[in-house]
């Protein structure tokens, strides 16, 4: 993934055109190597003059500071790279730029002692935090007291973890099963398998268990990895490939991220704002990590064009359009990951709800958040607009059916005294 990009100048014109924006519909899933080459490709293609891109590096460290005689705020960032790291332009030394886009890498935070490291400094008045959950922009911002930033952290009740692996149907079978529709099997042992379809055509099967399960750590080789879907997922058998039972085996448990979200403001001073998860962290059950990621880039857009490309403006305004959407985003995936009481058991409400009196109950969570003619903000408003009134008729139902037991005990009664009377 990347980590850093150098825009000049010219990378900032825009010729009128909206951000592109993900759609919230989980049609099909875009590989992150694929999401990473289109946007690398798009770059290149447009901006190939503007744009400098550092692979391999990540942000350690981040502060802020006064600039020049006229005291412009800077903010100053500091990577490092291991050696062997390739790299589209030299970066050595401090350097200045008109914006920088820091954005998360899929190397690790520690590096062997064995391995040389650069370390140098970017200097910009103009920066786009998009390094994840574990963004060292939001620290620097959550410890700083000059912004009134923090980051809600959930408590993890339902840590789960998994495992990838590919699956491709035959041709005899790929007829019936609709390459635009997502698959889950849900079992009784606790394992259970999403399988998400690409663009690419194979689906992307997805085994989600408990930490530390000992059927999946007994995997040793693609023997154990068969037994294991014949047991459990047989109708998926078909679709794996020889090459990937051995794979399965070998991977590493993968964690889920927890739920944390950034406010009451997503930037700091004037040259900073934060995107995607480092500002709204859920788990990728419902596909809206990339696709919220993609629309905060829109919003930013939007409050750019609004402020005529006033940095300092446009991270006020930026903060404005986007907190109330990324903590709202965040309540509401955090309020599904449970069982039956929390997940199960409202989407059936919804649903039944929402199909006897669509025009005053709004569709389930997971379709409403699907739709992006409602802010992740007024989904939230309307499902507590929902709740209320699913617990007033609730209680009404409860009320009538008391009084419908009171008036039923009273007639017994009335019957049995007219009974002992004869």
């Amino acid at each position: 993934m990347l980590s850093v990009l150098r825009l000049g100048r010219g990378a900032c014109r825009r010729t009128g055109g909206r951000a592109a924006a993900a759609v919230r519909s989980r049609g099909g899933l875009l590989g992150q190597v694929r999401l990473a080459s289109c946007l690398l490709q798009e770059l290149r293609e447009r901006y190939l003059d503007a744009v400098s891109v550092t692979f391999g590096a990540r942000c350690v460290q981040a502060d802020w500071r006064q600039s020049g005689s006229g005291g412009q705020e800077v903010c100053r960032l500091t990577f490092q790279q291991q050696s062997g790291s390739s790299s589209s332009s030299s970066s050595t030394g401090s350097t200045t730029s008109t914006i920088s886009v820091t954005a998360s890498s899929s190397s690790s935070s520690s590096s062997s002692s064995s391995e040389a490291v650069t370390e140098w400094v970017e200097e910009s008045s103009f920066v786009i935090g998009a390094d994840g959950a574990g963004s060292s922009l939001r620290a620097a911002m959550e410890t700083s007291s000059s912004t009134p930033f923090s980051v809600k952290r959930f408590p993890d009740k339902n840590t789960i973890v998994y495992r990838t692996i590919p699956l491709f149907w035959p041709k005899e079978l790929a007829t019936s099963r609709p390459g635009d529709v997502n698959y889950s099997a849900r079992t009784k042992s606790g394992i259970n398998l999403d399988c998400l379809p690409t663009k690419e055509g194979p689906f992307i099967g997805v085994m989600l268990y408990k930490p530390g399960d000992k059927r999946i750590a007994a995997l040793k080789t693609d023997e154990d990895v068969r037994a294991l879907f014949q047991e459990h997922f047989p109708a998926f058998l078909p679709a794996v490939r020889e090459v990937d039972l051995q794979r399965f085996a070998d991977k590493p448990d993968c964690s889920l991220p927890t739920f944390s979200y950034a406010g009451p403001v997503l930037h700091y001073g004037h040259s900073t704002v934060l995107v995607g998860d480092a500002i709204h962290t859920v788990k990728p059950y419902f596909g809206q990590g990339v696709n919220s990621a993609f629309e905060d880039v829109a919003v930013l857009e939007k409050a750019l064009d609004e402020t005529d490309d006033d940095a300092g403006a446009a991270v006020r305004r930026y903060s404005q359009l986007r907190a109330k959407d990324a903590e709202a985003l965040v309540v509401l995936s955090h309020s599904l990951d449970g069982g039956f009481t929390t997940f199960v058991g409202p989407l059936i409400l919804d649903s039944m709800l929402h199909k006897l009196a669509p025009k005053i109950f709004s569709p389930n969570i997971i379709a409403s958040l699907q739709n992006e003619a409602w802010s992740f903000a007024q989904i939230r408003a309307r499902k507590r607009w929902d709740r209320a009134l699913q617990v007033g008729l609730l209680a009404a139902v409860g009320v009538v059916l008391l009084r419908m037991a009171a008036a039923l005990l009273g007639l017994a009664s009335k019957l049995l005294g007219r009974v002992g009377a004869v």
